[in-house]
């Protein structure tokens, strides 16, 4: 299995994440075909605030006879719920909102880029390139040298 693939492939920060037991190859094809499946499920129902599990989920509303997931069938509090608490760890300062939060944690990404990628400021990355080039030590994923 090619190592470098699979981190590049995981660093990429899409939904893509590879399972380190198999090959380059087949990570490359669950992630092309969670692509596709992603793609068709995001233009069927556009509610940014759906994960693939739940656009799917509701779809299968037209299944008379199907077990619904209730795990994909979550309330806005739930999820807003889980969300808030996630921001609280990771930004844990009281007197922000859940929105500050998340401000504060793309402000912190810009700090980190500006430090440790002085050569690439003219380029003005996106979010994502910004957190590619990071890759995250904790986790296992390499950076990745993206343009």
């Amino acid at each position: 299995m090619e190592n470098s693939s699979v981190s590049r492939l995981t660093a990429r920060l899409d939904h893509s994440v590879p399972d380190p037991k198999v090959f380059a190859a087949v990570n490359d094809d669950a992630a092309r075909r969670l692509d596709e499946l992603s793609r068709i499920l995001a233009g069927a129902l556009p509610d940014h605030s759906l994960s693939p599990d739940e656009r799917l989920e509701r779809l299968a509303r037209v299944v008379q006879d199907r077990v619904p997931e209730r795990q994909y069938l979550q309330p806005a509090l739930e999820k807003v719920s889980r969300l808030e608490r996630r921001l609280a760890e990771l930004v844990p300062d009281p007197g922000l909102t859940p929105v500050e939060r998340v401000q504060a944690l793309l402000a912190h990404l810009d700090d980190h880029h500006i430090q440790n990628n002085p050569h690439f400021l003219a380029a003005q990355p996106t979010i994502v390139q910004k957190l590619e080039r990071m890759g995250d030590e904790r986790a296992g994923f390499s950076p990745v040298n993206n343009p």
